[in-house]
């Protein structure tokens, strides 16, 4: 009656040491996702920049060329012939969309953190035969 009573104890413990080591391997992982999603954004954000500078260049250009129009043919043409004559290049912005309370910027986590569950992980999956 013991013995079982002690096995039954020990297989316990072993399930109770799998489910902790799968919450720990679900905790790192979710540290890396939120690396992940981080990286992302920041890719994104360099993206949308780069976009915003190239259209910021262009409407630039595109103003110095409306007024070299209005200086070299304005003055021979009524202002009423096209509205869109006199008015000056649309803006353009990026605005990001959806951004739920608990949706707010990643923030950067410390490397050694991501370094740290990283290892973790592939030592878990060592111990499982993953790699």
């Amino acid at each position: 009656m013991e013995k079982e009573s002690v096995f039954a104890k020990l297989q316990e413990m072993q399930q109770l040491k799998d489910f902790y080591e799968r919450y720990a391997s679900a905790y790192d992982s979710l540290i890396l996702e939120v690396e992940r999603r981080r990286a992302v954004d920041d890719r994104v954000r360099s993206i949308w920049r780069k976009a915003q500078e190239n259209a910021d260049k262009l409407l630039e250009t595109d103003r110095v060329s409306r007024e070299v129009f209005r200086q070299d043919v304005g003055e021979f043409l009524p202002t009423d012939l096209w509205a869109g004559m006199q008015g000056s290049a649309k803006k353009w912005t990026v605005v990001k969309e959806g951004e739920d309370e608990g949706d707010g910027e990643v923030q950067p986590l410390r490397r050694s953190v991501v370094e740290a569950a990283k290892e973790r992980l592939a030592r878990a999956g060592e111990r499982r035969g993953v790699r």
